[in-house]
């Protein structure tokens, strides 16, 4: 009986000592989803890009564990031009969006694996006009202030030197919902952006 309470003893104790961060895996990976440009019709620049990226949170423990927001802390933009994220669900090939700044919840030893798009600001200096001068030409022919214009993988092989620039350094955070704390959220894990 000694022996039985010994250790249940110390599996509580190391299910209550590891830490929220332990609890968590993120992956992240690319997707098929196209990358979206946004034209100023006004100015005839591109003024943003949206790059899509698929996330798996995996729960690497027996307790259920929820979180409210993906947030993403993007380098090259002051936190408070920041737009954040748009979230989605993949059902039946096709993307539902759904809300960031809701509760999500993931079982014990499961995963929730979602979509986002990012929301860069691209400046407006000629060298960077220059080289998606030819997505700029077609959106003016198509007279559309949108583009799809391919994959992540794609746009790696034809603007890899944009690409680094626009998403050096940037970031992913989640902060886990923690009743013991006096916000009810733990502290913020962040995990560096891999494209």
């Amino acid at each position: 009986m000694n022996r039985t309470i010994i250790i249940l003893s110390i599996l509580f104790l190391l299910l209550c000592c590891s830490s929220n961060h332990e609890s968590l895996e993120v992956i992240q990976e690319t997707t098929d989803y196209p990358i979206t440009l946004r034209l100023s019709p006004k100015y005839k620049k591109i003024i943003g890009i949206k790059f899509p990226q698929r996330i798996k949170i995996k729960n690497r423990t027996i307790k259920r564990i929820a979180f409210v927001k993906i947030d993403y802390e993007y380098n090259s933009i002051p936190k408070k031009r920041s737009y954040g994220i748009s979230l989605f669900k993949e059902e039946s090939g096709y993307l539902k969006k759904i809300s960031n700044n809701k509760k999500k919840e993931i079982a014990p030893y499961n995963e929730r694996e979602y979509v986002f798009y990012t929301r860069h600001f691209i400046d407006t200096i000629s060298s960077i006009q220059n080289v998606l001068k030819p997505y700029i030409t077609k959106m003016i022919e198509l007279n559309q202030d949108t583009l799809s214009i391919g994959t992540i993988s794609e746009f790696k092989r034809s603007h890899n030197d944009l690409l680094k620039i626009l998403t050096k350094n940037d970031s992913i955070s989640i902060r886990l919902i923690d009743k013991n704390t006096k916000s009810g959220l733990s502290k913020s894990f962040s995990y560096p952006i891999k494209l």
